[in-house]
């Protein structure tokens, strides 16, 4: 949680996550806004995986600032870390993507 402050504070990305743990929410910082990520388990073809990430803000005034490529640029750090996973924005985030979210 210490970096996780400091990173906010310097304006730098930094993703909080416990991998192997399910239920805990994934949290990172980008350019001095905190987004949190709750994480739901379903099938894939072959196991069990992080199949949706419902991604939201603490602070929605922290997003001033922050654009439809960063948002790009945060989905894509998620997939790297969640291939099978759906990220969803909540709002007011989801009104800054143009591609809809596939069902």
């Amino acid at each position: 949680m210490r970096k996780l402050r400091i990173a906010k504070t310097r304006d730098e990305f930094f993703l909080l996550d416990e991998l192997q743990n399910s239920k805990k929410n994934v949290q990172f910082v980008y350019k001095g806004c905190l987004f949190e990520g709750e994480k739901y388990v379903g099938t894939t073809e072959d196991s069990f995986e992080v199949v949706n990430i419902h991604v939201y803000t603490p602070e929605p005034d922290d997003l001033r600032g922050i654009t439809r490529d960063d948002l790009y640029f945060l989905e894509k750090e998620l997939l790297i870390r969640y291939p099978y996973a759906k990220i969803e924005w909540k709002h007011p985030i989801n009104k800054l993507i143009l591609t809809p979210v596939k069902e």
